[in-house]
């Protein structure tokens, strides 16, 4: 979790950076430079979770050849062209002032400034990877020619379809795993299961499963996958299943249940009539 800056351009880069400081007056800002980033490389500017500051911050940037990455005419800063720390309403041996660009981290835990690789051309990637998905139903077990798989006693096979990975915001490449999906149930965390007999006697080929999602992408999955909820029911426990919204986490990725306003599906006791929608 921090903020970076990384060089596509040819020359090396320097940075200014403005950001929050509560201990600056009037102006609770303060403004540093000069940071310096080669070409190709990637700068970690802030090492810090970018929720727990203030959201606006600013930069500026140029390479030796003269190129520039600047705003678009609203946030003209004095800054020194020599290395300088100061709050904002300090202007000591300020002698030039650029128009900064406007950053805002608008709750994402990360971002990362892109320059280049033409002049002027930046990318702004802000934090967070998301996942998309939807509760599928409920069910209590099925036949098999080896004999009855069953949830258990006041369990119940719960199916949701992973729609897609958004990693369009992240400068970096995004590891999904099913199994790090779960849900809250008494005080624990109950996880998605690959290996359940069910993934493959049901889900089959249409289960979801680990991928890698490139910097920049989203990638769709519509894939499926399978969790065992506790219930109060202990004949029947997909009718109180199928009453129930679940609601899937996974830590540090931003969650969107797509019929979040749902909350009942079809009774199904038998998972071989389970309808994958």
């Amino acid at each position: 979790m921090a903020l970076h800056f990384r060089n596509r351009y040819s020359d090396t880069i320097w940075i200014a950076f403005l950001y929050g400081d509560s201990g600056c007056t009037p102006t609770a800002f303060r403004k540093l430079g000069w940071w310096h980033v080669p070409s190709g490389q990637t700068f970690n500017a802030w090492n810090t979770d970018l929720r727990n500051v203030n959201r606006h911050a600013a930069f500026y940037a140029e390479a030796s050849g003269g190129a520039t990455w600047s705003g678009t005419g609203n946030d003209w800063y004095k800054i020194s062209d020599k290395k300088f720390n100061q709050c904002f309403d300090d202007n000591s041996n300020c002698n030039k002032q650029p128009d900064f660009v406007p950053l805002d981290f608008n709750g994402n835990s990360d971002m990362t400034v892109v320059l280049g690789p033409a002049k002027g051309q930046l990318q702004i990637s802000g934090g967070n990877t998301g996942i998309t998905y939807h509760q599928v139903g409920a069910c209590n077990g099925y036949d098999t020619s080896g004999g009855e798989v069953s949830a258990g006693e006041y369990q119940a096979f719960v199916t949701f379809q992973v729609e897609a990975v958004d990693n369009s915001r992240v400068g970096s490449a995004f590891e999904f795993d099913p199994s790090r999906l779960y849900i809250e149930q008494n005080g624990k965390k109950v996880r998605i299961d690959p290996n359940l007999a069910y993934v493959k006697d049901i889900l089959g080929p249409f289960a979801v499963l680990p991928e890698t999602v490139q910097p920049y992408h989203i990638l769709g999955l519509n894939g499926y996958c399978t969790l065992v909820a506790s219930t109060s029911n202990k004949t029947d426990p997909q009718e109180e299943a199928n009453n129930t919204a679940y609601f899937l986490k996974y830590d540090g990725v931003l969650i969107t249940k797509t019929n979040s306003s749902r909350t009942s599906w079809p009774k199904t006791q038998n998972c071989h009539d389970m309808t994958l929608s």
